[in-house]
C-alpha cells in the first residue's frame, strides 16, 4: 500500500497539555485503517509495532 501525506492524520489533543502530564498521540487514514505506525523524533526512529498511538508519560518543553 502506498500512502500520501495527506492521507495521514495525526490526532492530537485539542487543547494545551500542562508540563509533567502524560499525552497520547495517534495516527489514522481519512479511510481505512492503520496497521503499521513508526514515531520518530529528532529523525531517530523511537516506536515502530502495530500500535497506532504512541504515550509520551511527562511532556517537556522544548526550547529552541
Amino acid at each position: 500500500m502506498s500512502l500520501q501525506n495527506d492521507d495521514i492524520i495525526l490526532v492530537s489533543p485539542v487543547r494545551p497539555v500542562a508540563e509533567g502530564l502524560p499525552v497520547t498521540l495517534s495516527c489514522k487514514l481519512k479511510t481505512g485503517t492503520v496497521y503499521d505506525v513508526d514515531f520518530y523524533k529528532n529523525d531517530k526512529l523511537i516506536q515502530n509495532d502495530t500500535r497506532s498511538e504512541l504515550t509520551i508519560s511527562a511532556v517537556s518543553k522544548f526550547m529552541l
